[in-house]
């Protein structure tokens, strides 16, 4: 059992080299300046949701969309942790296998999961990652039908919403399950060396497979 998240399943199928220099080898990722800008911006959202900050001035183009999230019943910052099984568990339980953090969550029917988002809208990684918060809602929340999962892209001034049925979670949890079980029955973390994907990735400096500056 490997324990795993969404970014970190994400980043195993671009590379898993990349993968098992963050992961298993624990290198640290040296950041950048649109990772800190993004991590700056999700905060000031949090401050002005809980209403101890403004607006932050990226987001002014979806004062509308926060104005009325900040009215609803919601809860900032969930860390959801599943068994192999999806039965829940603590964050940092011995049998954590997924784990989840949500950016906002308001539960009822629908349910809603909101993720700030910054940089470009990427359609296909959004359907996807918006089916797993469907099937961490499912679970939180065992008597909804409905989840609404919506990511706010601040620096395009909209938003992306798509709503779920219980119904469709199953299949979502089989999808996940076998990706992930692809992930930890791995011992080789073959690399996939593209100079595209190279020249930014965070940790090629610590990656003898670089192939960055190919030609």
């Amino acid at each position: 059992m490997r324990p795993w998240s969404y970014s970190a399943l994400t980043l195993y199928e671009s590379c898993p080299q990349a993968y098992k220099l963050r992961y298993v080898d624990r290198i640290k990722s040296p950041g950048s300046e649109a990772m800190d800008r993004g991590n700056e911006i999700h905060q000031a959202l949090e401050d002005f949701l809980n209403r101890i900050g403004p607006l932050p001035t990226e987001a002014e183009g979806l004062t509308d969309y926060y104005r009325a999230l900040q009215a609803e019943n919601l809860t900032i910052e969930e860390e959801w942790g599943y068994t192999q099984d999806w039965a829940p568990v603590p964050w940092n339980h011995k049998d954590i296998w997924c784990r989840m953090k949500l950016d906002v969550y308001v539960p009822g029917e629908p349910c809603k999961i909101v993720d700030h988002k910054t940089g470009k809208h990427y359609q296909i990684k959004a359907i996807d990652q918006g089916q797993l918060y469907a099937i961490g809602a499912s679970i939180q929340s065992p008597e909804a039908e409905t989840f609404d999962v919506q990511f706010a892209y601040v620096d395009q001034d909209m938003f992306k919403a798509k709503s779920y049925k219980r119904a469709h979670v199953d299949r979502f949890k089989e999808k996940f399950t076998r990706r992930a079980t692809i992930l930890g029955e791995d011992t080789e973390f073959k690399p996939k060396p593209h100079r595209i994907t190279c020249k930014f990735c965070n940790l090629k400096e610590h990656c003898r497979y670089n192939v960055e500056d190919a030609t």
